[in-house]
């Protein structure tokens, strides 16, 4: 696999994992089943296997036994068996908080909102028969907008994405969850370059960008929106992940404004 180009590593290690397992299957003795009993903070819990993996088990804390600070959870073997258990563990939580606050360790991601405010300037320019004409430039002059800013319907933003990556990684994915009140400029997905190759895809609830090789240090990712709609929103905090690698993760801060007609 290392010899090989990245466009069919990812078949080659397929073949290589199902031979994996048709030689597992082929050579693995029948076990005695294990029986676990989990606790978390001497409170019993429950331990439910996983529909398509059954091997897998899933346990689901309830709140009212989580304490501030440490809390410590016991997987004990209950069966007499001899049969050798091999235990990893994941977990993933979610918050209630309004506002999410940033988090991050190998990767860390910020999202500012910046207001787009038309500018021109003049200058003088040969006209081609030796004289001068005046010529109009147009730009953007971007102000940043701070959390509960207001802005005005119809109002063009600009959204920057931020990515600090403290090492080289491949195959990072972006995704940018926009609040209800914007709509991206662009509607079509697009390859991009901004010091590296990127693609963008413009989805209904999200704008995500596929990185296949994000080197060590600050990324910037940024597009064009309207604010469609009035009221109060909220955004949610953008996500930047590893696709094959589900330790590698991070989120920015949410974000709340109020848009007016």
């Amino acid at each position: 696999i290392k010899n090989i180009s990245r466009q069919d590593s990812i078949h080659k290690l397929n073949t290589v994992f199902t031979s994996l397992i048709k030689h597992q299957k082929k050579h693995t003795t029948t076990a005695t089943e294990v029986k676990l009993e989990a606790t978390l903070n001497g409170q019993p819990l429950t331990l439910t296997p996983d529909k398509q993996n059954p091997k897998t088990l899933t346990v689901t804390v309830p709140q009212k036994i989580l304490h501030p600070g440490s809390n410590i959870l016991n997987v004990t073997r209950v069966s007499t068996s001899d049969s050798p258990l091999y235990l990893t563990h994941t977990l993933s939580y979610s918050s209630q908080e309004k506002i999410a606050k940033p988090n991050g360790l190998e990767l860390k991601t910020e999202r500012h909102y910046y207001r787009l405010i038309p500018q021109h300037t003049s200058y003088t320019i040969p006209d081609g028969l030796g004289g001068q004409t005046e010529s109009l430039a147009y730009y953007y002059l971007r102000q940043e907008l701070q959390p509960g800013a207001e802005i005005s319907k119809g109002e063009l933003l600009e959204v920057e994405l931020l990515v600090k990556s403290k090492n080289d990684y491949e195959y990072i994915q972006l995704i940018d969850n926009k609040p209800a009140c914007i709509e991206p400029v662009a509607n079509k997905s697009a390859f991009g370059y901004n010091g590296i190759s990127y693609y963008t895809e413009y989805r209904d609830r999200s704008v995500n960008y596929y990185i296949e090789s994000m080197p060590q240090g600050n990324h910037s990712f940024c597009y064009r929106a309207y604010a469609l709609f009035s009221g109060k929103f909220t955004a949610p905090a953008a996500l930047s992940h590893g696709v094959f690698a589900s330790e590698l993760n991070s989120n920015s801060s949410g974000f709340e404004f109020i848009v007016k007609e």
